[in-house]
C-alpha cells in the first residue's frame, strides 16, 4: 500500500486500485498481473481516507509543497514526503500501547483481513482477487483457516438436524 497514491482512490465508484508498489527497493510494477487489481471499499474506509486526505493537504501546505492527486497517500508528518517501508511500523506500535491490542504487524494486517472474510465464508475466487493473489496460494497460506471453517459448517449441520 505504500505505492498508492491518491488518484488510485475512485471515492464515487468506492474502489481502491493497486497498480504500483514501493518498499525498500523503490517504486515499481507489482510482482505477478495478479496483483494488479480494484476492490471495493465501504464508506466508513472513504470517509476516513477524505478526513486524512484534507490532513494530508495541511501537512503539505506547513511545509510549501502543493499536494496534488498524484501524491502517495501515506506521507510523513515531519517531512511531507512519503513514508518508508520502517515508517508504517511506528504508528502501529503507537497505537497497540496506546489500546492494549494485540501487537501485529502491517503484513499481519493483511492475513487478519484475509482470516476475516474466510470465517465469513467469502468464496476462495473473491478473496484471492482481492488480495492479489491466485486461490492456490490463499489455499496454502490460508489453508488452516479454511479447515477451522469446514468443522464449523460440520457442527452448524450436526445442530441444524439434531434439534
Amino acid at each position: 500500500m505504500l505505492g498508492l497514491r491518491w488518484t488510485n482512490i475512485d471515492f464515487e465508484r468506492k474502489t481502491i486500485t493497486i497498480e504500483r508498489t514501493r518498499d525498500s527497493h523503490g517504486d515499481r510494477k507489482p510482482k505477478t498481473n495478479n496483483s494488479y487489481r480494484t476492490f471495493f471499499v465501504d464508506d466508513i474506509l472513504l470517509n476516513q481516507l477524505k478526513i486524512y486526505r484534507t490532513w494530508c493537504k495541511k501537512i503539505m501546505l506547513t511545509y510549501g509543497e502543493i499536494w496534488s492527486e498524484s501524491e502517495y497517500v501515506l506521507i510523513s508528518e515531519r517531512y511531507a514526503t512519503p513514508i518508508s517501508v520502517k515508517s508504517v511500523c511506528g504508528p502501529i506500535k503507537r497505537i497497540v500501547k496506546k489500546t492494549g491490542v494485540k501487537s501485529i504487524t502491517p503484513h499481519g494486517l493483511r492475513h487478519t483481513h484475509a482470516t476475516i472474510l474466510i470465517s465469513k465464508g467469502t468464496p476462495l475466487n473473491t478473496i484471492a482477487d482481492r488480495l492479489g493473489n491466485t486461490p492456490e496460494m490463499v489455499l496454502r497460506v490460508y489453508g488452516h483457516s479454511f479447515k477451522e471453517l469446514e468443522i464449523e459448517s460440520v457442527k452448524a449441520f450436526s445442530e441444524a438436524v439434531n434439534y
